[in-house]
């Protein structure tokens, strides 16, 4: 029906993915602060089932995330997409060994040389790229597969055609950050976490400058005045998006984009009036002393946000989730890890 001419009225618009909203009063003003999630239907399937690109350029649990906050009539948005790794990838069939969980990782036409499977993976890879930077402007990656075992050949074959692709496009509207998050994210302490929240921001921040070009990228901002149509006046644009992606795109990428989402928070509070630079900054930094329940609210709707979007993908809650919640791995999220992982 696309295209007919008074449908619109008989059409319901569905979201699937993720919504939730909660408020909270800071120095005074009342802020609404929520996430709407959208996953793509395009490349659907689940984990084991669908991985990697397609032709045209789609790929897997795509989701795009929408971080909103109100306050005092100003509507302040950050975006964030995921996405699995954008090369014709799988897994191992292992259907005769029923010893082997998780299958392993291979890539299409592995036996090839390193410069076909390149080529093999340029186009698609191109395609999707220039679908982000359509849709959201500049492109700013962060790859959080590991450097060994198993996941190791994925992202080198990634990087190796991120790279390739660079050189024909050109212009740089796209750049490349890793992050090994479970080499800097270890143990069941608060500590690891703590650490790897820094390292994280640092890797991607002072470091690559990720957080820098994220800042340079902006928020959408509407103010409290309207235009001569009526509709909320618009103050700024986000410029760019942060794609962020392991392996599953589940655990790992949601932690990371919680932690890069409590920073730009800090920024969208700024923007709507909310606080003060000095608050702004110990909110993007996570000092637990700067509106406590604001913070702690932040992390159980992102935990619950990775609940939702691992269910739909993978049909479990996501793993770690006690580390989204509490900031630390307790011994009841470990065993309900190993639940969720049979």
């Amino acid at each position: 029906f696309k295209g007919v001419q008074g449908i619109s009225p008989f059409v319901l618009p569905v979201v699937y993915g993720f919504c939730k909203f909660a408020g909270f009063t800071v120095d005074g003003v009342d802020v609404s602060m929520g996430l709407i999630a959208r996953r793509s239907r395009l490349r659907a399937g689940m984990r084991f089932c669908r991985r990697g690109v397609d032709p045209e350029g789609n790929v897997a649990n795509f989701v795009e995330t929408e971080q909103v906050v109100r306050a005092g009539g100003a509507v302040s948005s950050y975006v964030t997409v995921r996405g699995s790794i954008p090369l014709h990838w799988g897994h191992e069939d292992s259907s005769g060994d029923w010893t082997q969980i998780k299958p392993g990782l291979v890539l299409e036409k592995e036996d090839t040389t390193w410069q076909q499977l390149r080529d093999h993976n340029l186009y698609p890879l191109s395609m999707h790229f220039e679908s982000l930077k359509r849709c959201y402007g500049r492109v700013l990656v962060l790859n959080l597969v590991e450097k060994r075992g198993p996941e190791e050949a994925i992202g080198s074959a990634f990087r190796s055609v991120f790279d390739q692709y660079c050189e024909v496009a050109g212009g740089g509207e796209q750049q490349y950050f890793e992050f090994e998050f479970h080499r800097h994210v270890g143990g069941m302490s608060a500590s690891g976490w703590d650490c790897g929240q820094v390292e994280l921001l640092n890797a991607f921040g002072d470091k690559g400058g990720g957080m820098s070009e994220a800042a340079r990228c902006g928020v959408f901002l509407s103010g409290t005045g309207s235009n001569a149509e009526g509709a909320p006046t618009v103050v700024s644009e986000q410029g760019g998006v942060i794609r962020v992606n392991c392996i599953d795109c589940l655990d790992r990428t949601n932690l990371a984009q919680s932690v890069l989402a409590r920073w730009m928070l800090g920024v969208q509070l700024e923007a709507v009036g909310a606080v003060t630079p000095s608050e702004r900054d110990a909110i993007s930094h996570g000092n637990v002393n700067c509106f406590s329940l604001l913070q702690e609210g932040h992390k159980g709707i992102w935990a619950d946000h990775g609940d939702a979007v691992s269910m739909q993908y993978a049909g479990s809650q996501a793993l770690r989730s006690d580390l989204a919640r509490t900031g630390k791995r307790t011994l009841h999220g470990v065993l309900a890890d190993g639940v969720c992982s049979v």
